[in-house]
């Protein structure tokens, strides 16, 4: 009952979004009516993408989110997200790189 961005390439889960609501499911059958104050996405490093690049997409999907719904970005203190929490994002990001093998 949540929803899942994949990695085009692999297949494998990118970031997943939550209904800020418990228990953070969505009722699937009833999609079209539901209302909840709020939307959690989530997403674990290792990725199977390098960091930043997840973190990018993460963020550019969050936005467009955020358009579509006329909705605001938060931290996880759900605090308006500014610039410094998402540069210490990206310093976390770019320690998850994915290597060749």
């Amino acid at each position: 009952g949540i929803f899942h961005y994949t990695d085009l390439d692999s297949g494998k889960p990118l970031f997943s979004i939550a209904n800020v609501l418990e228990p953070g499911s969505f009722d699937l059958a009833n999609i079209g009516d539901i209302e909840t104050p709020g939307l959690a996405m989530f997403m674990r490093l290792p990725a199977p993408i390098d960091g930043e690049k997840a973190l990018l997409t993460f963020v550019q999907q969050a936005k467009r989110l955020k358009e579509q719904l006329s909705g605001k970005l938060t931290d996880g203190q759900r605090r308006e997200l500014s610039r410094e929490t998402l540069d210490d994002l990206k310093n976390t990001a770019r320690r998850f790189r994915v290597t060749a093998e």
